[in-house]
This record gives C-alpha cells, structure tokens and sequence, in this order.
C-alpha cells in the first residue's frame, strides 16, 4: 500500500479553505470596517454637535375661515376677524426658543385696529400678498408691511402713511385681486401693492393638478423612505415607511441628518422644476396670473388708484446666482403691460446670507431682519410715487 505520509524533512502542503470560506471571511472583514467607519461617523456627528434642527408645532390653525362664492366670490377663504394664535419655534444652540403671536383685527386682517374711514391728512397704502406679506414666522412688529410704515415715518415726518396689510397664507395673485374688490371701497386707498412669491402661478387651483400625471420619481422615493423634514413631537408619523424611518432616526443622529438633507434635496428637484414649469409660456399658471393682474390693474384706474407689484424672492439659495431670477422677470413683464409699476426688491437683501435671513431652519418664510430690510427698501422706492397723489 503508497504511503501517503509525509516523510521525515518534508513539509506538508496547508489544506486550503473552500472558496466560499473565504468569500464569507471577506465579506465579515468589509461589513466590521464598514460598521465600525460608521459609529466612527456617528460619534463624530455628535461630538461636533450636527443635529437636526427640532420642529415647531406646526402652522398656527384657526384664523382663517371658509367663505361662500356668494358672499366674496373669488377668495374661497379668509382670515377670521378677532382671532389670536401662537405657534412655537423651538430653540436651536445659540438661539432661544420663541413664540409668534398672529392677531386679526375686527376687519379680517392682520395687525391692529384701524377705522374703515380713512383718517384725515392720512395716505393709505394697502398691501396685497401672501404668506410672505402676512408674516408667518415673525410678530406682527416684523412683518414687512409694518417695517415699511416705520420707515415711511421716518423718510417723510409731515404726514402719516397708514399700512394696511391684507396679506394672507395660500393666496395667489388671482385671490389677492378678488380681496382688493372685496375692500377697495370700505377702505378707500391711495396706493395699492401686490407682493407676489414664486409659487403664485403654482397648485391645483391655479392650473396644476396632482391627478394629471404620475408623482415623480424623486416624490416616489420620499414616499418609499419615508421621508419628511425634521422629526415630529407630539404629531405620529402618518405612513408605515415614516414609522420605520423615524424610529432610526431617533436612534442615530447620522441617520436623522442623512434623511433631512435626502429629502431636501428630493422636494428641491421637484420644486424647482415645478416653478420653472408654472411660469413657462402658456401654462395654465402664468396665465392666471396675467388674467388677475389685468383685472386688478382695471379696478385700480376705475377708481383712480395707482397700482404697484413685487415679488419677494426665495430665500432657499443664494441670491448672487438666483435660481428664479427669469420667472421673476415673467412677473416684471406681464405687470408692465397692463400699467402695473414694479419694483424689484432683491437688491434689498443683496449680498446677504439667506441662511440669516429665513424664520425657521423648517420654516424658509423671512425674518424680522429680511423683513426691515425689505420695508425699508420698499418705503424708498415708493416714496416719490406716494407724493404725486
């Protein structure tokens, strides 16, 4: 019989391992780096104090009220007279948690009371806009309507210039219009100011509509991950995907952040294109709104009043490289042409970081300082105009 083993001085041959052993070994070796590369990061995240910013409360409910067609046809809706509410903004490090108080006047608008006559040696101008004009995010004192009272006070002591602010959140140009026709009358004034934001010509009441057309891709996927900007408090996620994400995310703060900037990203894609898609030539949108400034611009020169418009820029991006610089200049063009003056107030907030400039890290709407800035703008470049009257 062959002798098979090893004789004295030689060496045996090691037995190998089956491939599939080391395919595994491999594989446990990739998956220890990878998982401790990431509580590396995790414990990084944390050490240098990156976290999510905490969400409010949510939008302050109840002061708006549903209104019959018959009653104020166009508007669909409006602010409830004689209502006050509070929404809380939690603090952030270095900044101090904070409530901002929304009061209604006894007309239907917001700030303090004002006599439906106009007070003698008074000019009145009346702000037209959305929530931008409103002021979410911001008390009544650092709304921009307010800022610009202030500042007309002080550009012109020898007669007193009364603001009214019929802003109101979710109004487009073609509700602004129907508002103005509700109140042009009661309220008799000397100048009239639309203050339009980019998502104007955008909704479903405006032309857009979500059963059109299958959710893009990038919704799909925010959908799928459940995604959504921050973590709730007391509100419970709505979906089993959200459930499944937010139970992650509360357990890993690289998982939080990962998943707030994802769906920024994702929203942003579709926002951005959305815009760009509202105010193209011949969509549904932009046409509303040439259609509700023609009317407004008519109902002004019935009754005599001149008509001003700007439009307030988006404060999620730099405004060097303004990403809706040409569908601001859609605006510009089709106010023009039906003898509505523009102002654009961009230069106001020039060479500053938007960043410094938004309410909330989850509410983009502009702080009490873009609002200062943004009044004060305004006040200048309307002063002239206010003198010819």
């Amino acid at each position: 019989m062959a002798e098979t083993h090893a004789t004295a001085g030689e060496t045996a041959e090691p037995r190998r391992r089956p491939w599939w052993k080391k395919a595994l070994l491999r594989a446990a070796v990739l998956l220890g780096s990878f998982a401790v590369a990431v509580l590396l990061v995790e414990l990084a995240v944390r050490a240098m104090g990156l976290h999510v910013p905490p969400r409010g409360e949510g939008a302050a409910e109840g002061v708006s009220r549903a209104v019959p067609a018959e009653k104020v046809k166009g508007v669909r809706f409006m602010l409830t007279p004689r209502v006050t509410r509070t929404r809380t903004y939690p603090g952030a490090p270095g900044e101090p948690a904070r409530t901002v108080t929304y009061a209604i006047n006894e007309h239907g608008f917001r700030g303090a009371s004002v006599p439906g006559q106009k007070p003698e040696k008074t000019y009145r101008i009346a702000v037209l806009g959305d929530s931008f004009t409103y002021g979410v995010g911001v008390d009544q004192g650092e709304t921009w309507p307010l800022a610009m009272e202030r500042a007309f006070a002080e550009l012109d002591a020898t007669r007193d210039v009364q603001v009214l602010n019929w802003g109101v959140p979710a109004y487009n140009t073609r509700q602004a219009i129907a508002l103005l026709h509700h109140w042009v009358d009661a309220f008799d004034p000397d100048l009239i100011l639309l203050c339009a934001y980019i998502n104007d010509a955008s909704g479903e009441d405006r032309g857009r509509k979500k059963e059109d057309a299958e959710p893009p891709w990038e919704v799909r996927w925010v959908h799928r991950l459940g995604l959504t900007s921050g973590r709730w408090g007391d509100e419970a996620p709505k979906t089993d995907a959200q459930r499944r994400m937010m139970a992650l995310r509360e357990r890993s703060r690289l998982v939080d952040l990962l998943a707030y900037r994802t769906n920024g990203w994702l929203q942003g894609r579709v926002t951005m294109r959305n815009y760009v898609e509202d105010w193209s030539e011949g969509s549904p949108g932009l046409l509303m709104v040439r259609s509700a400034l023609a009317v407004g611009a008519e109902l002004a020169d019935r009754n005599g009043i001149p008509f001003h418009a700007t439009m307030y820029p988006d404060l999620n991006g730099p405004l060097e490289d303004y990403a809706f610089a040409e569908q601001h200049e859609v605006f510009r063009a089709a106010c023009e042409k039906v003898g509505i003056v523009f102002h654009d107030i961009a230069p106001a907030l020039a060479g500053r970081d938007t960043s410094t400039l938004r309410a909330h890290a989850h509410d983009k709407h502009p702080n009490g300082a873009a609002n200062a800035l943004v009044g004060r703008y305004l006040a200048e470049v309307l002063l002239p105009f206010t003198r010819e009257r």
